[in-house]
């Protein structure tokens, strides 16, 4: 019975695996689906700060501005989708932090994945995950200190 269960373990996903799968599986649904131009709010004013390290608004948001602006020299589609990939970046890592969280509270490896996976899917999250936007960078942020 021992070697049964040893046996069975093997086919065991650990967190890692998870972690990775639905960092990729997060990221493809974001790229796929973001924006390739200037989108609504204040995704215009965001790029055009990223590309000339400039200020946008008085709260600035350096560290968003800085790492927009290494995705600038990605040479991969247009200047905004560039910088709306980094948000991408950053929705996919929150969506990990937040099944590694789950997993800390002891939930169950398939449940924790597939929450992090409804979040991912939900309007709101999505919805700022595929423009240039500091949110992504303030939840990112948030689900790592958590």
């Amino acid at each position: 019975m021992a070697k049964e269960t040893r046996e069975h373990a093997q086919f065991e996903f650990s967190d890692r695996q998870y972690s990775a799968f639905l960092f990729f599986i997060s990221f493809l649904i974001f790229a796929f689906t973001s924006a390739h131009s200037v989108t609504f709010e204040d995704s215009g004013l965001f790029i055009s700060a990223i590309k000339a390290l400039g200020l946008p608004q008085p709260p600035g948001y350096p560290l968003y501005i800085l790492l927009g602006h290494v995705f600038t020299y990605i040479p991969l589609g247009s200047l905004a989708y560039r910088i709306h990939l980094l948000s991408n970046i950053l929705g996919a890592g929150t969506a990990v932090f937040l099944f590694l969280s789950l997993r800390q509270l002891k939930f169950p490896k398939w449940s924790s994945f597939f929450s992090a996976l409804a979040v991912v899917t939900g309007s709101t999250f999505w919805s700022q995950m595929i423009v240039a936007e500091v949110y992504p960078l303030h939840i990112f942020i948030f689900s790592v200190l958590f």
